[in-house]
């Protein structure tokens, strides 16, 4: 994930949501930015064939009845996407990093938790090119996109162990469990080709299991 450079803190503990959202938590962060303008892409600017992907992993973690992890965008300077958006775990691969730790490493970091263990590996690696208006913007603006691997996890923890408040700068403001088929229409565009195929390649994952 990008490295927010937000002075946002988010306050401990949690609130439920409206009861029209179930499973769904939220933490508060204080003195919100106000909306962001980001300058469109303009032939001025750094051509984005010039610029690298950054490696990265993704989370589809699984409770135990089969559902699936998404987290809400916060309202960050140099995010992917405008906040209140939701989407999966994902973050960057430190340099000589095994793409297994960093995905088990990366969800620590933005859910408060490691409880949790791979069940599965995608085979593929797959890339995505950020929209224009965000090139120069995202990913720190070093970026053209990502490239990324995508693992399965099962969530071994309970719901109180997730702990969006211990990241001190906070990439997400709330999470809820979702069905896996309803990944692609939570996805913003230029990820949407990616969720389709999580949601299709591991459907096998979507079921309950034992306690």
């Amino acid at each position: 994930r990008p490295r927010p450079m937000s002075t946002h803190r988010a306050k401990p503990g949690f609130s439920a949501l409206a009861q029209s959202q179930p499973f769904c938590y939220d933490i508060k962060i204080n003195n919100p930015l106000p909306a962001r303008t980001v300058p469109a892409y303009t032939p001025h600017m750094t051509d984005p064939s010039t610029l690298p992907y950054r490696p990265n992993v993704g989370a589809v973690l699984f409770d135990r009845t089969g559902r699936v992890l998404v987290a809400r965008r916060a309202d960050l300077p140099n995010a992917e996407g405008a906040p209140g958006g939701w989407q999966l775990p994902q973050g960057g691969i430190d340099e000589t990093e095994d793409p297994r730790t960093a995905v088990l490493r990366e969800l620590a970091e933005e859910i408060g938790t490691g409880a949790a263990h791979v069940i599965g590996e995608h085979p593929d690696w797959f890339t995505y090119d950020l929209p224009a208006e965000l090139l120069g913007v995202a990913l720190g603006g070093q970026y053209r996109g990502q490239r990324q691997r995508w693992f399965a996890l099962r969530f071994t923890g309970h719901d109180s162990d997730i702990r969006l408040d211990l990241d001190p700068d906070p990439e997400f403001d709330a999470w809820q469990w979702v069905p896996l088929e309803s990944l692609p229409a939570l996805a913003v565009p230029f990820k949407h080709a990616i969720y389709v195929a999580l949601a299709r390649d591991f459907a096998r994952y979507a079921t309950p299991v034992e306690e």
